[in-house]
């Protein structure tokens, strides 16, 4: 249901009651109202949903200001509220990187989401009822990254939250992962060997080259790289060509390759995370594990050491940014849906502990797909970019299934190879993957493909 028109003197400080916050105290609360607001919404930015032109809308800016007496914080709360048109709906949106709330990315997504006739946030809808008289009838949360961790932690520890969540590449294990994009660099300071750029991206167009037909297109993508097995040692010795000189690949950058796919181990070779070629771990290890910002990789003189550091990271910030509770009965019993994607070519947060996740959910609960359901994404990178297009449809189909009960069985996604040939596709269920019904069938279009396993 729709409220049609808000008068203006509703968008004023005085004429909203402080929220109550449990445990904080009330800073301040503005409220500015925002005439004729237009901007261009990317679908780079604004994850799970198609692009979108916001043209000419007004709404009240409001913000809250609360701490949390004792412990030295300041947390601010921006809520956009659509003075007319007003679909009834909210839509908080994620942060990304270290940030959980206003910065480009939630700015962009809540822009987005305003566009879209929502009530547009970072934290939560309480100032709703308040200014419109009435609660939101539904209220969702979308998110990539940093978004997508923020969403699946909303799942696991306040269930009853929100109506529908789309949490995209989450950033599960934070307090494994980031000493994991450390991995490839530490060891290549204790072998002292650094491969040249161009021999690992030699290493990975070999890589690409013999997997990729394996799904029966060949279309530059790996569709499945749990079933590659590619040999990074096979390229050593092949000359490539490095900013317009001949050069040999070499025995060190077949090394790093394979021990960036394979992940970090201990010093005795046993698995600690999934592997990444990011190279961001070195600020998580100085300041947040070792708490020393003179410290460097250099430091590191073992493999055991390493070990050590990624252990002391889990140790102490697990509980914090682990994410990684995979009871989500609550969040089903409160009849919560959820859709989640995730790259497979996605260079920072690494698919494989998405993997796990869902894995290790659905042990728990057999029934999962009935209210979360996960979809791989062949050749995306990290949210959006890569060569395998981005699942745009994500936000509406989550939206079907919370208002309609219309469970999504695929998502649409379209993509162009590095050919320029437009493909149609469909993403399917984990673990289920799309296949080419029969190769006599047009690759380019989605009605040539179906999910099995």
């Amino acid at each position: 249901m729709n409220v049609s028109s808000i008068p203006a003197s509703a968008c004023a400080a005085s004429a909203i009651a402080y929220p109550t916050v449990f445990g904080a105290e009330i800073l301040n609360l503005s409220a500015n109202l925002v005439l004729n607001y237009s901007s261009e919404v990317s679908d780079q930015y604004y994850f799970n949903n198609p692009s979108i032109s916001v043209r000419n809308i007004d709404y009240c800016n409001v913000t809250v200001t609360y701490t949390h007496p004792g412990q030295n914080d300041t947390i601010n709360v921006e809520t956009w509220l659509p003075m007319k048109d007003w679909n009834g709906r909210l839509q908080a949106t994620g942060g990304g990187g270290y940030v959980a709330g206003r910065f480009f990315l939630s700015y962009t997504a809540m822009a987005g989401a305003l566009g879209n006739g929502y009530v547009a946030t970072t934290t939560d809808g309480e100032l709703i009822k308040e200014f419109y008289g009435r609660p939101a009838e539904y209220s969702y949360f979308t998110g990539c990254s940093q978004g997508g961790r923020q969403g699946m932690m909303l799942a696991q520890r306040y269930p009853e939250a929100y109506d529908g969540i789309a949490a995209a590449a989450p950033a599960f294990n934070w307090a494994r992962l980031f000493p994991a994009l450390a991995w490839p660099q530490v060891m290549m300071e204790l072998t002292g060997q650094f491969p040249q750029k161009c021999e690992l991206d030699a290493v990975t167009a070999g890589a690409i080259a013999t997997c990729d037909p394996q799904d029966g297109v060949t279309d530059g993508i790996i569709s499945d790289p749990a079933a590659c097995s590619f040999d990074p040692f096979s390229m050593v010795g092949r000359i490539i060509n490095c900013d317009n000189e001949a050069s040999t690949i070499s025995n060190a950058a077949a090394a790093i390759a394979n021990l960036t796919w394979t992940g970090p181990r201990k010093a005795n070779g046993d698995f600690l995370y999934y592997g990444s070629p990011a190279g961001l771990g070195e600020a998580w290890l100085k300041f947040m594990v070792k708490k020393d910002p003179n410290w460097n990789y250099s430091k590191i003189t073992s493999v055991g050491e390493y070990a050590r550091l990624f252990q002391a990271s889990a140790q102490e910030f697990d509980s914090i940014f682990g994410t990684f509770d995979t009871d989500l009965s609550a969040f089903r019993d409160a009849g919560g849906k959820m859709i989640t994607y995730h790259g497979t070519a996605d260079g920072l947060i690494l698919r494989q502990g998405t993997n796990e996740y869902y894995d290790r959910a659905t042990e728990q609960t057999p029934n999962i797909k009935d209210f979360f359901r996960y979809f791989e994404v062949p050749g995306l990178a990290h949210c959006a970019g890569g060569v395998g297009g981005q699942p745009t449809a994500t936000f509406q189909a989550l939206v079907d299934w919370v208002e309609k009960g219309v469970a999504p069985d695929t998502l649409p996604i379209n993509f162009k190879d590095t050919n320029g040939t437009q493909y149609e596709r469909i993403l399917c269920p984990y673990p289920e993957k799309a296949q080419l019904v029969s190769a006599d069938l047009d690759v380019t279009k989605a009605e040539s493909y179906k999910c099995g396993l």
